[in-house]
């Protein structure tokens, strides 16, 4: 029982020790996918390098390297301290996909109240890696070096411009390349201190066999970018990503309709009462067409005007009444012809000043005579 367990211990000691090689110097980095045994170059005060190049594999590399074709350093997009767990992400803009931290930093910089130096926090910061040679403590392994563009490869790109020497350029050839004599100073950020690069010398280096390009590591192909979901649940520090939902603005503005009846009288458009609140005259209070209107529905207003036309001969047999005087029947002319026009004004008001001057004899119908008085 024992031996058993010490050959546990021993088995995870050994993974405790793989583990701590595999990350020294890292930093603890965890958006970079290493091969067993890779190393990180940390640089001195005075220190002196040669980039090597690598083998680009990238179909959408960020400087428009082609795939096969050599380049001596890759850039990248960091997100640091992210999440619950302060961890530091690679910005899927990276490989040029969209980055919600990066949404997220736009529609904050937009916003006038918005935190300042969150918003910074959130803005992605540029970073480089190269395949380095360290000349002063090992020149025959390969390192991995991941440092600021502002703290190394601006100055770089700086000398490249402004030197007088073209083949300044070329310091990362296979061959005719350059040995890189770097000095950095001390600087600190938060009481962090960190070193910057304060000078470059080039100077001509021997050349290097083609095959060191089989030594370097594929700079592409170690990058572990996590997909925008996955990137942010690990910012919002939940699995709960929310979604967008518009359905409650969509009802927002849905009412009810009022739809028009079939039959409904277009005098009193329904409500059974004129403009004056008294009871239609049309429909009587019921708010609905008469049945010869209901027939008439479909027709345009126009045709409904041809109805005085057969009303006429329902005034010529009421004039053929002795009893009735000829002046009521001509009021009476005019009240078929009223009932069949819309009216558009009710003028309840006049109507009853003109009953007043009619024959107190005609009591009976003195209700048509209110509506005669309509046509004015």
């Amino acid at each position: 029982m024992r031996k058993d367990k010490k050959s546990k211990k021993g088995r995870m000691g050994d993974r405790t020790r793989e583990r701590a090689n595999e990350r020294k110097g890292a930093g603890g980095s965890n958006y970079l996918n290493l091969p067993e045994g890779v190393e990180f170059f940390k640089p001195e005060k005075k220190c002196r390098i040669d980039i090597v190049p690598y083998v680009v594999s990238d179909k959408h590399h960020p400087e428009q390297i082609e795939a096969g074709e050599p380049w001596w350093r890759r850039l990248i997009y960091i997100h640091p301290q992210i999440g619950v767990e302060q961890r530091t992400f690679l910005c899927p803009k990276t490989i040029g996909k969209p980055c919600p931290i990066c949404d997220e930093y736009k529609k904050m910089k937009k916003d006038p109240d918005a935190d300042e130096d969150m918003v910074k926090a959130l803005r992605p910061k540029e970073r480089e890696i190269f395949n380095v040679i360290d000349l002063d403590n090992d020149p025959e392994k390969v390192l991995l070096w991941e440092i600021s563009t502002f703290l190394f490869g601006q100055l770089l790109e700086e000398e490249v411009r402004e030197s007088e020497d073209e083949t300044v350029g070329d310091f990362a050839e296979v061959k005719g390349g350059k040995t890189l004599t770097c000095r950095f100073k001390k600087d600190s950020f938060n009481n962090n201190p960190f070193l910057k690069i304060s000078k470059i010398d080039f100077e001509d280096r021997e050349d290097y066999e083609k095959s060191i390009l089989e030594e370097t590591l594929d700079l592409d192909s170690i990058l572990n970018v996590l997909s925008y979901k996955d990137l942010q649940e690990k910012f919002l520090g939940s699995e709960d990503v929310p979604d967008d939902d518009d359905d409650d603005d969509d009802e927002e503005d849905e009412k009810p309709k009022k739809k028009k009846k079939k039959n409904e009288c277009i005098a009193c458009e329904g409500e059974g009462v004129n403009s004056k609140g008294k009871t239609c005259k049309i429909c009587e209070g019921t708010g609905e067409a008469s049945l010869d209107d209901d027939d008439d529905d479909d027709d345009d207003e126009p045709k409904k005007k041809k109805k005085p036309d057969d009303d006429d001969d329902d005034d010529d047999d009421e004039e053929e009444k002795p009893k009735k005087k000829k002046k009521v029947v001509d009021e009476d002319d005019d009240d078929e012809e009223d009932d069949d026009e819309p009216p558009t004004i009710n003028d309840d008001d006049e109507d009853d000043d003109e009953d007043d001057d009619e024959d107190e004899d005609d009591e009976e119908e003195k209700p048509k005579k209110k509506n005669s008085s309509r046509r004015k």
